[in-house]
């Protein structure tokens, strides 16, 4: 009975100074991300490693589902992560020089 007791306050002291010492290196462990979470745009676009505008038009083009709260646009983080692992090229918009060869091309005929 004192062997148990004296193993628990040995062991919450030893996890006590643990934190202590991985907080002062700035090793502390932190929560792994969920699937489940919720990232803005911005934070989207840093984990897929995009500009938030393509984020935006992944949405736009469906290939990604957005859930609104009011104007606060979030995503899942999961959707976003099977996204891009899929290897599903969204289909980009053409650059107005690509539009205007297209238009001339067009107009030759």
């Amino acid at each position: 009975m004192l062997d148990d007791a004296l193993r628990e306050i040995i062991g919450e002291e030893l996890r006590r100074v643990l934190r202590e010492e991985l907080a002062a290196r700035g090793e502390l462990v932190r929560p792994v991300a969920s699937a489940d979470d919720f990232l803005s745009i911005k934070a989207a676009a840093q984990v897929a490693q995009v500009s938030p505008g393509t984020v935006r038009s992944w949405v736009r083009e469906h290939h990604l589902r957005e859930y609104r709260a009011g104007r606060v646009v979030r995503l899942r983080r999961g959707e976003l992560v099977e996204f891009l692992a899929s290897g599903i090229k969204p289909e980009r918009e053409p650059t107005a020089r690509e539009q205007a060869i297209s238009i001339l091309a067009r107009r030759r005929r």
